[in-house]
């Protein structure tokens, strides 16, 4: 199972600019995916699923059309996703993104790639959101045949310096 041939998946979302934690869970588990390939020597391969616009029924606009805010919204994920890639070293031809939902996507592309192990990131709802929505990650994992690892934001702030202001975040 653990073949130098075998790929370990990294599911990452694409944050909006301001959300630092997005950004610092993706690069956490993109660096446990890049630990577990230095001895494992699998290669690391990134997915992401990029959420479909609900097209706006009322907008009425000059020369706009609700397909121009769902291509745009294509053009901008994959540009972060590749560019996300490119800073990190990993081929574009090792990025799979899809449009859809992650619930969906992620085990649709795990069922292709067939990796040895996924790393997904979660956000870890609670309370009333956790049982309206329910929680994509774990919704994700059953559905899965090969090793996971999710990695939480309070795994993330336990990591940095104590004088980091982000460490808000676990009071939430």
């Amino acid at each position: 199972m653990w073949r130098p041939t075998g790929i370990i998946a990294v599911a990452i979302a694409v944050p909006s600019d301001d959300d630092v934690m997005g950004r610092m869970l993706n690069m956490r588990m993109l660096r446990e995916a890049q630990e577990l390939s230095r001895f494992t020597r699998c290669s690391i391969h990134l997915i992401n699923a990029i959420i479909p616009v609900i097209q706006p029924a009322a907008l009425d606009l000059p020369g706009f059309t609700p397909q121009l805010l769902s291509e745009e919204n294509i053009r901008e994920s994959c540009r972060r996703v590749l560019s996300f890639a490119a800073r990190h070293g990993i081929d574009a031809q090792r990025c799979h993104i899809r449009e859809g939902h992650p619930d969906e996507v992620i085990p649709a592309l795990c069922q292709e790639l067939r990796p040895t192990a996924l790393f997904i990131g979660t956000q870890a709802r609670r309370g009333l959101a956790m049982a309206l929505l329910g929680n994509i990650c774990q919704r994700v994992v059953d559905e899965l045949d090969c090793d996971v690892a999710v990695v939480t934001p309070k795994s993330v702030v336990r990591a940095l310096p104590t004088s980091n202001p982000s460490r808000e975040y676990l009071k939430q």
